[in-house]
């Protein structure tokens, strides 16, 4: 009986998808070999392959934090505070 690969079904953004894809295409290699290259090692190092790295926080959030940085912003002591600078009445 010849051996057959089970197959993994993954959700993902289409955008996603297509880049991934386009990107793979670029350097000759099947998106699906990456993917099965990526579970292989999880398997065989039990590790993830890759550094994960949290995202880069969003302009507003950047700009918020450089803001606190500067000696800026507002200070609470307390989670009413926080609500009041925020306009949130509870």
């Amino acid at each position: 009986m010849p051996s057959v690969n089970p197959v993994i079904q993954v959700r993902i953004d289409p955008e996603i998808k297509a880049a991934a894809t386009e990107v793979a295409a670029g350097i000759g290699i099947p998106l699906s070999t990456l993917i099965n290259a990526f579970v292989t090692r999880l398997a065989w190092e039990g590790k993830v392959p890759f550094e994960l790295v949290a995202p880069v926080p969003k302009k507003e959030v950047q700009e918020a934090i450089q803001e606190l940085e500067e000696g800026g912003g507002t200070v609470c002591s307390s989670i009413e505070e926080i609500y009041k600078a925020a306009g949130v009445q509870r």
